[in-house]
């Protein structure tokens, strides 16, 4: 199957969330990655709160492979409006003096920071928005693998540009209810759930439903409602079940564990073996029950948001 794979540009680096994209994606490409100077990035936020812990993040995801650079040729004579704007938004971010910047920030501190952020930043991400954009739709054009821009403005203007968007409403309504993992959620903790077996079959089965109802709807308030409503199936099922699980345990345990001791004490180990294994196939028909769940297809984001909202 082909892997589904977010798209951002490094200019874009500062308001990005490393950890739910790991959740949402099977990997990150970022055009110009090549030449991103990470520690260059680092001074120049510096001051900010969040914004060098984030960079340490991608960091790491870029060790673990997870974070790559991809080559990307605009496709010709398509998309002008959406090249246009890039341009545009990229000539304001190039025009950005950082030397002059830097020795603002060393001289005004605080004052020059939040100019820095408000005069410099928002040109810097519009701009690695539209190239993002741009990139997926000229990777989705030239290989088989689905690509998906990752931006946090609202895609209208996208849409009229390229049709084929569906899908990136989809995803950002899929993103919107995945948990963000906070900044004291271990990464090995992310990496064993998502490499989990039964995760992995859930992550599929979540994929499957993005490409069903990217075909079937456009209006991202309508994708909005039927997975909540998908979701709300699902968790409702599924606790219902749990607390009949949690009831039969309990009435297992009254009635079974004194049986146990007394077959163990008879040493009659094959009927206390019996009595073990019908504990086990309650466990498995809690398997069964969640693969008849109605809304089974989005069950990994209701996983994901047990084990980190």
């Amino acid at each position: 199957m082909a892997d589904l794979i977010g798209i951002i540009d490094p200019l874009s680096f500062p308001s990005a969330m490393p950890k739910q994209w790991y959740l949402a994606f099977d990997r990150i490409a970022s055009p110009r990655l090549n030449t991103f100077d990470w520690e260059e990035q680092r001074r120049l936020y510096r001051q900010d709160s969040d914004v060098p812990a984030i960079l340490d993040e991608l960091k790491h995801l870029q060790d673990k492979g997870f974070l790559s650079h991809v080559e990307v040729h605009p496709p010709k004579n398509r998309s002008e409006e959406l090249i246009s704007a890039a341009h545009e938004q990229l000539r304001h971010a190039n025009s950005i003096d950082f030397a002059y910047w830097r020795k603002q920030m060393d001289e005004r501190g605080d004052d020059a920071r939040k100019s820095f952020v408000l005069e410099v930043s928002a040109w810097s991400i519009l701009a690695g928005e539209s190239f993002a954009r741009l990139a997926s739709l000229a990777l989705n054009a030239s290989t088989n693998d689905n690509y998906v821009p990752i931006f946090d403005n609202d895609t209208t203007s996208y849409a009229a540009v390229e049709g084929a968007t569906r899908r990136v409403a989809v995803m950002r309504v899929v993103m919107n209810e995945l948990p963000v993992p906070s900044a004291e959620t271990p990464w090995q903790q992310l990496y064993e759930f998502k490499n989990d077996e039964a995760t992995t079959r859930q992550r599929l089965r979540l994929r499957n439903w993005v490409r069903k109802v990217a075909t079937t709807s456009s209006n991202e308030r309508d994708i909005e409602d039927e997975l909540r409503a998908t979701l709300a199936d699902y968790e409702e099922h599924m606790n219902l079940h749990k607390l009949k699980t949690q009831t039969s345990r309990l009435e297992w345990a009254i009635t079974t564990l004194a049986e146990l001791a007394e077959l163990t004490v008879r040493f009659k180990f094959s009927a206390a073996a019996k009595k073990l294994f019908s504990l086990r196939q309650k466990e498995i028909d809690l398997s069964e029950n969640e693969m008849k769940a109605p809304g089974r297809e989005v069950a990994y984001i209701a996983n994901a948001k047990s084990k980190f909202d």
